[in-house]
């Protein structure tokens, strides 16, 4: 060790670090020692340019603290980046006359400014979802075999609107249909 060596008061040995220094001994802040007798209050104040203890510790912990606010910041934005949707959702349950829900009965949605056509079978409660629906206006048709078909036209979306259908499906011919021009109910 080529480097200027002098006793501090803790009685440690401390001197200009050089690149010698192996494990288990540690440099802290200009005192060699150690590494599991090191005790902040013991070691000699540091030079000018070099950190104590204390330093690093709230180094790290404003580190830490900005990685944290910086993590809480991204999941506020996550979430509030779902709202930023120009869709909208239809929805209900298909039933018939005594009010029992029709599994299998085919819905479908037609936007009228673009022709798009959406189409879903109920599911085994009755239940029917369309979402992401472009706004504009919609022509809801249901179907079911044994059933007269069902169309509702006028259907309006708004951005961010929900709205449910009630469905009621009378029994009769494929060749008789019912139509209905009203506005549903929303969510």
């Amino acid at each position: 060790m080529g480097n200027r060596i002098k006793r501090s008061g803790c009685g440690d040995v401390c001197f200009d670090i050089g690149p010698t220094i192996t494990a288990p001994r540690a440099a802290v802040g200009g005192c060699l020692m150690n590494v599991w007798d090191f005790h902040p209050a013991r070691c000699p104040r540091p030079r000018p340019g070099r950190r104590s203890w204390g330093q690093l510790r709230g180094i790290i912990s404003s580190v830490i603290d900005s990685s944290l606010l910086a993590a809480g910041a991204l999941i506020l934005t996550a979430n509030t980046s779902f709202a930023q949707y120009n869709t909208a959702e239809i929805g209900g349950v298909v039933k018939d006359a005594q009010g029992g829900v029709l599994p299998g009965a085919l819905v479908t949605a037609v936007h009228v400014a673009s022709s798009l056509r959406v189409e879903r079978t109920a599911d085994n409660a009755g239940r029917f979802y369309l979402p992401a629906l472009p706004v504009g206006e919609y022509t809801l048709s249901v179907e079911l075999h044994g059933f007269k078909p069902l169309m509702q036209k006028g259907l309006i979306l708004t951005v961010g609107q929900k709205i449910d259908v009630p469905v009621t499906l009378a029994i009769g011919q494929v060749s008789e249909s019912i139509t209905i021009t009203a506005e549903a109910s929303g969510r």
